[in-house]
């Protein structure tokens, strides 16, 4: 959703340890932080207003919720990978390149499944970016 100046505007309080991941989110999809909150807030009413005919949610919404967590996960698993390489830069050791090289292993995993989950609800993601999600 595009925003207009006209939008109405509010403040909001976050805790700032949370104003860090979504700026760092907002940098990683080349949106605003504004723009991040907002796509995420569309894409959760979204996905919980999908409901079966007895109230109960869907599959599709159970769907959702775990690739939810799952995106969580590789982004936290990335972010950990980041810090390892920032913090064992140079240093080259069998224990090292090892955690590396498993940490990366998990990273696969957690996407493949993800991916997984995607084709099962029948949806498409940006190639470039796999935790958006493009609606026809």
């Amino acid at each position: 959703m595009k925003q207009r100046h006209d939008d109405p505007q509010f403040k909001l309080r976050i805790p700032a340890a949370l104003k860090a991941q979504l700026e760092d989110c907002a940098r990683k999809n080349n949106r605003s932080l504004s723009a991040e909150i907002l796509q995420r807030l569309e894409d959760s009413l979204s996905v919980n207003q999908i409901f079966s005919d007895d109230n109960q949610p869907s599959e599709f919404s159970l769907i959702t919720d775990e690739l939810n967590v799952l995106s969580s996960a590789i982004r936290h698993e990335e972010s950990v990978l980041e810090t390892m390489l920032a913090n064992h830069a140079g240093i080259k050791s069998g224990n090292t390149e090892g955690a590396l090289e498993f940490q990366k292993i998990r990273i696969q995993a957690l996407r493949a499944n993800y991916l997984s989950l995607i084709e099962r609800a029948g949806l498409k993601v940006n190639p470039e970016n796999i935790f958006q999600l493009i609606w026809d």
